[in-house]
């Protein structure tokens, strides 16, 4: 039994909208990923090393 209302192009048309939004989705958490990361590095206060005469 077929489909209703979707044809052979209809369905390869959802399935290259499906993977787009997925692929976009997984560029969205990359991108969160990386400002979350950058974010964190100068938050710490041990992220900078220290500078080479200040060890005594």
């Amino acid at each position: 039994m077929a489909a209703v209302g979707v044809g052979t192009g209809g369905l390869l048309l959802s399935v290259y909208q499906m993977r787009y939004h997925v692929l976009l989705f997984a560029c969205l958490v990359a991108q969160t990923v990386a400002v979350i990361g950058i974010w964190k590095f100068p938050a710490d206060p041990d992220a900078a090393p220290e500078p080479p005469g200040s060890k005594d």
